[in-house]
């Protein structure tokens, strides 16, 4: 088998395909087989030769264009010395999926973290008020001692249920992430086994 691709240069002279450039991909999609209703337009996938080294091959793409803006006409059609190793488009698909899972995570972590930061300043803030009313009118004012104490306590509560929240979203929606990277898994396993 023999990988079988347009690229991106209609430069042909390289033996390793280089000078051709990449795949062509106008669009920025993903690596992906010839049937894959998502994939660069570049991306035919194999093309099997028999004992003798004859190949022949019949192929209606709809991803590809001999006119217009996205059109092959001047561009290279390689045949690769070997296979397209398909265990690297399934990593590759995986990585890119896994980073697209994970782009938030870093919010929810932030806002973790920041909560009882913001819940401890509230409470600092309610002891300066606190210390404020006693140095202004001693422990005459009840009301305005307990005031600070009051605020102080409120923050910490705020700081620590926020977090807690926080938490409990963050470990559930990193529960889903794994759930979803475990079966993304076993895709590329079973795609890998009938490669």
């Amino acid at each position: 088998a023999h990988g079988f691709h347009v690229h991106e240069f209609g430069d042909a002279t390289s033996d390793d395909a280089s000078a051709a450039g990449g795949h062509y991909n106008p669009h920025k999609m993903h690596h992906a087989g010839p049937t894959a209703p998502n994939r660069h337009a570049g991306d035919l996938g194999n093309l099997v030769a028999d004992a003798e080294g004859k190949a022949h091959l019949d192929v209606a793409d709809a991803g590809l264009s001999l006119e217009g803006a996205d059109s092959v006409i001047g561009r290279a059609v390689i045949v690769h010395a070997s296979a397209e190793r398909a265990d690297l488009r399934i990593q590759a698909l995986y990585l890119a999926q896994q980073a697209q899972l994970k782009r938030l995570l870093w919010v929810v972590d932030t806002a973790i973290t920041l909560s009882p930061l913001l819940g401890l300043l509230g409470t600092i803030l309610g002891i300066i008020d606190t210390f404020t009313a006693l140095a202004a009118q001693g422990v005459s004012d009840p009301q305005a001692v307990s005031r600070g104490i009051g605020t102080a306590l409120v923050a910490t509560g705020a700081g620590i249920g926020i977090a807690v929240f926080c938490l409990l979203f963050n470990n559930f929606f990193a529960e889903c992430v794994e759930r979803i990277n475990d079966q993304l898994k076993v895709l590329a396993l079973e795609a890998s086994g009938k490669a």
